[in-house]
């Protein structure tokens, strides 16, 4: 199958280069993408957390460590001076939809006050290509939070075959201190939990504030394929060499420096 669909491409004109993101290690996908293709030299990993493990939602609770839990008390305490504080799973429709703009929004002003940049969060038809999904039958999961009647967090994933995937979390930027997408994360879980899901999956990128929500980790690679001697050009060139450092460079740099790059660089 994979070698039919490589022939294909190679018989239209003007593709250069096949790249594929983040192709996990697990995925169907990944021995033909080791034996055909090249490794982009960008190699992550995705958190995820096996609920198969917790008999019940006691069960889930008792993974926590004392710190950890105290730290969720606390969470939902300065959040319930806002007002009652709730969680939901929103059906799809209006509300569904509203939530969905609403965390784009948030998220994009969280990126751009750390002077970051994600061309996939900022595309203005993110929200509306979800949307759609949704209307296809799929099983998009748009959870919200609100303290005092007023959203404070989201959660956006998608299900198949009993593994929910953490699409996108956000906040409202202004409560970030608060620290409001923790305690949502684990009432996500839960959720996930009753609902017979075998395993949450944080999804890529790796960040030490996902350990305390997962129990292991699955590698990732960028693998392309270049069908032209230009495909060949920019992957040697640019994305074995040149890509590599610069997000390094980037992602350690002040905040002051990616403010001055960000318009630069796609990274």
């Amino acid at each position: 199958m994979g070698g039919s669909a490589i022939a294909f491409l190679k018989q239209i004109k003007g593709i250069d280069l096949l790249w594929l993101r983040y192709v996990r290690n697990d995925a169907a996908l990944q021995p033909f993408a080791e034996e055909n293709m090249r490794k982009a030299q960008l190699s992550e990993k995705a958190a995820w957390l096996d609920l198969t493990q917790y008999t019940d939602e006691a069960a889930y609770d008792a993974r926590y460590t004392s710190a950890q839990r105290k730290r969720r008390k606390k969470i939902r305490k300065e959040l319930e001076t806002m007002g009652a504080v709730e969680f939901m799973r929103l059906p799809p429709g209006p509300a569904s939809g509203l939530a969905l703009n609403q965390a784009f929004a948030e998220k994009n002003a969280w990126l751009e006050e750390r002077a970051r940049q994600n061309r996939v969060i900022g595309c203005p038809h993110h929200p509306a290509f979800l949307k759609r999904l949704q209307k296809s039958g799929l099983d998009v999961v748009v959870t919200e939070m609100s303290a005092g009647g007023k959203p404070v967090s989201w959660e956006i994933g998608l299900r198949y075959r009993g593994h929910h995937f953490a699409y996108i979390t956000s906040h409202v930027n202004a409560l970030t201190d608060l620290s409001p997408g923790r305690l949502h994360m684990d009432l996500s879980q839960r959720l996930a939990l009753r609902d017979g899901m075998k395993a949450f999956d944080l999804m890529i990128p790796y960040d030490p504030h996902k350990e305390s929500w997962s129990s292991a980790t699955m590698g990732t690679e960028d693998y392309y394929l270049p069908l032209t001697a230009k495909g060949r050009l920019f992957g040697r060139a640019y994305l074995e060499t040149v890509r590599p450092f610069l997000r390094k460079t980037y992602y350690s740099a002040p905040e002051s420096l990616r403010r001055l790059v960000k318009p630069i660089f796609g990274l």
